[in-house]
């Protein structure tokens, strides 16, 4: 199995087991969730958190890709040497408010 699918199956499996038989609100932690993932997997990460959002999930990503993180967040918190140094609101799809 390549990285990208033992990550997918990492990321699925996690959540799963959060998840199933409950219909409680989470917070979910995610770090480089497409990190060596194909873009088919990029797309299910996506797919995921959306849902998980969708349903009053609180779902917190680490990521260095800047683009990405414009398309999943709410808001987008930057942090320096363990300390928020930034913290602003994305609203429609990267339009920053």
């Amino acid at each position: 199995m390549s990285a990208g699918e033992l990550k997918m199956i990492d990321i699925f499996a996690s959540i799963a087991s959060y998840s199933v038989g409950k219909g409680n609100h989470y917070i979910v932690l995610l770090d480089e969730p497409i990190n060596a993932i194909d873009q088919s997997g990029i797309n299910s990460v996506r797919t995921i958190i959306n849902n998980l959002k969708s349903k009053g999930s609180i779902v917190i990503v680490a990521c260095h890709d800047k683009e990405e993180l414009e398309n999943l967040s709410d808001e987008i918190y930057t942090l320096f040497e363990g300390e928020i140094v930034g913290h602003r609101l994305v609203v429609n799809n990267g339009e920053k408010e």
